[in-house]
């Protein structure tokens, strides 16, 4: 233990009777405030009573008896001076509803130093205290549990605090109450404390009942040096000097009460940074980057604004103020604390001279689920994490619609139903998937497993169907019921199937017979979806409208699930898209007649509203692919990317021919917009991942860039205007990466020219046109074109643009440029200022970039496998193997794989070079399967077809 540290325990212990001999509140609330009212608490008890918790959670729950209601938190940190340790006092205010002797508390990390309970006479939080004992404890790390034991028996007429004090060490993994750094003007490193407690990690901060249901009112107050400044989640009631021995220069901030929330959000942040402001909002960083918070300010002031107007619910209803952070270290991403957002700085800095519209997206769409999560999610809050999703299934259907409500011109709601609808259809259709309400355990790891696709993109696009049934007004009122009738409290689906009861139930929504809770549980207690099979009787003019549950590998059509399934039908006579009007399938199949001419298509699913895909009869498909090749805008872009999306996936799980698909392919031909070319894509990627290394690669190159001809031809690759759009810039860096990709000669031409140009004149190329630049320029490129953009990375502290030239920097395909690269990541003599995450970015990168990094990659691994795994550890050495394996395709490739295999040796663990030769072997047996041969036959069959037409 260093001298500080001893001080610090020291101090400690000293000071248990100093001014603060007990945190309490000192602004006068009474108990009824913070605890609400008796029939609430009353409705608690019977809600907590009812609730059945799964056994598998149980052991780490904290007992249904225990209602706290408030927490007193001190804190005292020293790490201007890098200190990693802090002390901490906790009054926790609860209550029990039945006579008890034992009370848990959550803890993890934290070395207790002095326990108290007491007991507070009526109802007066400034009241005096009545000491009852010091209690006994035991600790229970495996539960996480500090579990007191009282002498007497606490009943549900009195009030109860628990003093705990306590000392612990700042965390490293971004997690917790944890420590953070950045590199100032100077070059000096800077410390910080930042926090990061969803879901359950406010237990490494101050004991506490660290469950979203067991909300309570926050008194906080932080001793710091003063050359720092202290933030959390409410506005600073006061700063006064701190006096103790070996604390010169400290003061105490101290922040106002919170409203009542959940522990996980509660927020803080010690540090030197600075912040800009306007109205009631701020945006704090470090100060050599304040001059990129602008844009964030400006977008979170919209984005609050439109939220406030189309909730109708006031954020300042119950917060003052709204800050947003950049932490340098920030592994979540993003986190929506109650009135103190906090993001990787790549996710919040915006600088125009570098900053790409994608990540201005980001940045938008993002503070988007942040801002809303102060309703969905602070406001009310799941009852449990099993419920994850009423939290962020709202976020992510409000991070593209909220974005659009405060920026329309941007069109960020264009982007929904490619980033979440067609992303959640891929990751549900897996055996593995799970219900959007789920379970599995209560420990840290457990829940941080529900923070999947599932709680975020399906329950996002679930929620944007139940939109669409209701409609826009009602939803809004829906949302009003919702949030109102549940202020402040945690909510279960129950709460949300009160609220869309209550909004619609003047309306005639859902069909005879079918409660709006049965229509919601189909959906979020249900695993996996539906695809409506579509089948036309040409003879009779009747539909088979039917449903099975749709796998991404295999048909089963014994699947008892059954869904209550909204759809819509458009017809090439009349193709209305918009009007979204609906039928309902509430049983496995049904008979439908239909007038619809025989030469004349039908489609469902407008707009791709529904969560489910469709499939057809083979004739009605070619009547879509007719349609479409005869003109192209004949049908609603939304429903021309769900057609690629749903057909391709239908081929792969055999459930429609995969030339079928194929010829629909070819309709892109003419297709110009952004929608369709999103969804063609990955689908590309799919087949250009399979062909490229074997005889057919050609003809695949030959077919794509057919496809792409007229598109890219539209476009200026190497330019950028005032006038274009953000979708039509998404649009350009699709079709020139495709372009580059397949080594179209115009394409390599331009990028490398401008990258050429732009070493030149020693400057950047245009953020929105960077990524496909740097990456295809410096294919075939010299070594001074290479050497620019390093430098451009060496030098620069935008973390977004770092990522951008990282990821470039590996297209290179000079053996000798990615070998001297992939040392600059592994240390050494090397001196190079990449974070942990950019090292293995940078390996990531060479891999990623061509099958010349794939090589580079397996020559540095046997040569220098050690240094990966001393630098980077087992994991990385492990994944780097799957990722080569992955991009097996050939005899040749094989060789060098098992080359590598044999050269690691037991530095890789046996199941990772099973998995790697078996990924290999799938890879290598796909061309001779019957998926590989109908690909390659169709291609070969195409490129000879156009070569007679030429």
């Amino acid at each position: 233990m260093t001298p500080w540290n001893v001080l610090i325990v020291f101090c400690a212990i000293s000071a248990v009777y100093g001014w603060y001999s007990h945190p309490r509140a000192r602004d006068g609330y009474s108990l009824p405030d913070l605890i609400s009212t008796d029939e609430k608490f009353e409705a608690y008890q019977q809600r907590q009573d009812a609730a059945v918790r799964n056994p598998i959670e149980a052991p780490y729950r904290i007992p249904n008896y225990i209602v706290p209601f408030h927490y007193g938190l001190w804190l005292r940190t020293g790490i201007h001076e890098g200190n990693l340790t802090f002390d901490g006092r906790a009054d926790l205010y609860f209550r029990v509803t039945n006579p008890v002797r034992t009370i848990y508390v959550h803890s993890r990390g934290l070395n207790l130093i002095n326990t108290e309970l007491y007991m507070l006479p009526g109802d007066d939080l400034d009241g005096d205290r009545v000491l009852l004992e010091r209690p006994r404890y035991t600790i229970n790390q495996n539960r996480e549990f500090i579990i007191f034991s009282s002498q007497r028996i606490l009943v549900p007429t009195e009030s109860y605090i628990l003093h705990v004090e306590y000392s612990a060490e700042l965390r490293t993994d971004d997690d917790g109450i944890y420590v953070s750094t950045y590199m100032n003007e100077n070059r000096v490193r800077r410390h910080l404390i930042a926090t990061q407690f969803q879901a359950i990690s406010a237990r490494t901060a101050f004991p506490c009942f660290d469950e979203p249901a067991l909300k309570a009112t926050f008194n906080l107050q932080i001793v710091h040096a003063e050359e720092y400044s202290a933030v959390s989640n409410t506005a600073v009631k006061e700063i006064e000097d701190y006096e103790e021995d070996g604390f010169q220069d400290y003061v105490t901030t101290k922040f106002e009460r919170t409203p009542r929330m959940s522990p996980y959000l509660l927020a803080f942040l010690v540090s030197d940074f600075m912040y800009i402001a306007e109205g009631n909002q701020r945006v704090f960083t470090r100060p050599n980057a304040i001059n990129q918070t602008e844009y964030a300010l400006a977008s979170g002031l919209r984005t609050l604004q439109a939220m406030d107007e189309y909730l109708g619910i006031p954020y300042t209803t119950h917060m003052s103020k709204l800050d947003q952070a950049a932490i340098p270290d920030f592994d979540a991403g993003a986190m929506e604390n109650w009135g103190l957002c906090k993001y990787r700085e790549s996710l919040l800095l915006f600088n125009p001279a570098v900053t790409t519209y994608r990540t201005r997206t980001w940045i938008d769409t993002i503070i988007s689920h942040e801002y809303i999560h102060q309703w969905f999610g602070n406001k009310i809050t799941n009852e449990w994490w099993s419920y994850l999703w009423l939290n962020e299934g709202f976020a992510t259907l409000y991070e593209y619609y909220g974005a659009h409500l405060a920026a329309p011109e941007m069109e960020y709601f264009e982007l929904f139903t490619l980033d979440v609808t067609q992303w959640a259809l891929d990751a549900d259709s897996r055996e593995g998937t799970r219900p959007m309400s789920f379970s599995n355990g209560a420990t840290f790891y457990d829940i941080w497993d529900l923070f999947d696709s599932i709680a975020y993109s399906k329950a996002g696009a679930v929620l944007n169907m139940f939109r669409g049934v209701l409609g826009d007004e009602v939803w809004r009122l829906m949302s009003s019921v919702y949030l109102s009738d549940n202020e402040l409290e945690a909510v279960n689906p129950n709460d949300l199937i009160a609220a869309m009861e209550e909004a619609s139930k003047d309306m005639d929504i859902l069909p005879e017979g079918v409660s709006m809770r049965e229509f919601v549980e189909s959906w979020t207690e249900q695993t996996g979806y539906p695809v409506l099979e579509v089948r036309r009787n040409y003879r009779t003019d009747e539909i088979i409208l039917s449903q099975d549950r749709f796998f991404n590998n295999k048909v089963v059509n014994n699947d008892p699930t059954e869904w209550i399934v909204p759809y819509n039908v458009v017809n090439q006579s009349a193709a209305d898209f918009e009007f979204l009007n609906w039928d309902w399938l509430t049983e496995r199949a049904v008979r439908l007649s239909t007038n619809v001419p025989d030469d004349r298509w039908i489609m469902v699913n407008k707009l791709q509203t529904g969560f489910y895909r469709v499939n057809y009869d083979v004739q009605n498909w070619y009547l879509i692919i007719d349609a479409l090749v005869a003109n192209w805008a004949s049908v609603h872009r939304y429903n021309r990317a769900q057609l690629l999306d749903d057909a391709f996936h239908l081929a792969r799980a055999n459930r429609l021919d995969m030339e079928v698909f194929l010829d629909l392919m070819v309709y892109l031909q003419n297709e110009v917009e952004y929608p369709a070319w999103t969804a063609a894509s990955p689908i590309i990627s799919y087949f250009y991942n399979r062909l490229r290394g074997t005889p057919h690669y050609e003809h695949f190159q030959h077919f794509i860039y057919s496809l792409l001809e007229h598109v890219y031809g539209t476009l200026s690759i190497d330019s950028v205007s005032k006038d274009e759009t953000n979708l039509h810039k998404f649009l350009k860096q699709t079709v020139s990466t495709w372009a580059c990709r397949i080594e179209n000669e115009d394409c390599l031409n331009r990028t490398h020219t401008l990258l050429s140009e732009t070493v030149d004149r020693r400057g950047l190329v245009h953020p929105d046109i960077s990524a496909v630049t740097y990456c295809f320029g410096l294919r075939g490129s010299t070594e001074r074109e290479f050497v620019y953009v390093y430098d451009v990375l060496k030098t620069s502290d935008n973390q977004a643009l770092r990522t951008l030239l990282i990821d470039s920097l590996g297209c290179s395909d000079d053996r000798t440029e990615l070998r001297a690269y992939l040392y600059t990541a592994v240390g050494g003599e090397i001196d190079v200022n990449y974070t942990p995450a950019e090292r293995r970015r940078v390996l990531n990168a060479v891999i990623a970039g061509s099958r010349e990094g794939v090589d580079v990659m397996i020559d540095f691994l046997v040569d220098l496998y050690d240094y990966v795994l001393f630098h980077l550890g087992q994991g990385m050495l492990n994944s780097l193997v799957g990722s080569i394996a992955s991009r097996t395709n050939n005899e040749e490739e094989l060789e060098r794989l098992e080359h590598l295999l044999g050269s690691l040796g037991s530095s890789i663990p046996p199941a990772v070079a099973n998995s790697a030769r078996a990924t290999a072997a799938r890879n290598m047996a796909w061309t001779s399967s019957r998926e590989g041969l109908i690909v390659a036959s169709f291609l070969e069959s195409f490129s000879n077809n156009e070569q007679r037409v030429k």
